[in-house]
């Protein structure tokens, strides 16, 4: 290669590298007027297997308990949130239940809030025949469906990277053991008012207890609609291994799951 060719070849990268990049910004809203389908599937496989003194190992199989022990749960919610117009600083909304997989979920549930200051609070529930306590729960159930759909609001150029912590509780037994998924967020490409990012998450154990040892990662992808401010698609295939110990036995917990995620958004 000559000399000219390779400074020409150079000087065609600097000036690629030298090009702005779109930038985007970031945020999860809610708009007014709006109409928001949510459809949620997720497929999880819980294998338990047991290492412990034959005698308890024959009480579990006594119990009716396999040695190891298979579960498997497939999860689907079908919902709506309606905006309406905006009254003073808030964004008042409608969730409903259209089908789910969770008898306590039932179709034709509504939940009635408002969305502020980036945040939604629900404060109603119209349901038949529930009490006080299951009327909070739902409303706490509510509430933490729609914070799982956040963001951090920033802004963001292709390559880079943004990360969410989200604090999860494990129960074994009676043990409610406390971990971390953090969740690393890359732009990989802007196109057709769409942004692409790929996610890779690693699971920590925050419970100190010297007996319990966990190793846990994840992948997917994710799509954000810059217009609407939203994340649209999501998918992800996780695997994570618990240890621990209870007493004398010595139990191992291997969570295996895929999750999608699918948002459509029109105006009323």
């Amino acid at each position: 290669m000559s000399f000219k060719t390779a400074l020409f070849i150079l000087i065609g990268l600097i000036a690629f590298a030298c090009q702005p990049k779109e930038t985007i910004e970031i945020k999860s809203d809610y708009l007014p007027n709006h109409h928001y389908t949510f459809i949620q599937e997720q497929n999880v496989v819980n294998t338990i297997t047991y290492d412990g003194p034959q005698e308890v190992l024959a009480e579990i199989l006594e119990d009716g308990r396999n040695n190891p022990t298979v579960n498997k749960n497939n999860n689907s919610y079908y919902y709506t949130i309606k905006t309406k117009n905006m009254r003073g600083a808030g964004v008042p909304l409608e969730l409903e239940f259209i089908e789910t997989s969770d008898p306590g979920l039932p179709g034709g549930l509504k939940f009635f809030g408002t969305y502020v200051f980036e945040e939604v609070f629900f404060d109603s529930v119209a349901a038949k025949t529930v009490d006080e306590n299951q009327r909070r729960g739902l409303l706490y159930y509510a509430q933490n469906l729609v914070t799982n759909n956040e963001y951090p609001r920033q802004s963001i150029q292709v390559g880079e990277s943004f990360s969410q912590i989200t604090p999860m509780e494990f129960p074994v037994g009676n043990v409610p053991i406390e971990i971390e998924i953090n969740s690393k967020y890359t732009l990989k490409k802007v196109e057709d008012g769409r942004a692409y990012f790929d996610i890779v998450q690693v699971f920590t154990l925050l419970s100190d207890d010297n007996v319990t040892t966990l190793k846990g990662t994840g992948k997917g992808q994710t799509t954000f609609h810059i217009e609407k401010s939203f994340f649209t698609k999501f998918s992800s295939e996780m695997e994570m291994v618990l240890k621990t110990r209870v007493e004398t036995m010595d139990i191992t917990i291997d969570v295996k799951s895929e999750t999608n995620h699918k948002t459509e958004i029109r105006g009323n």
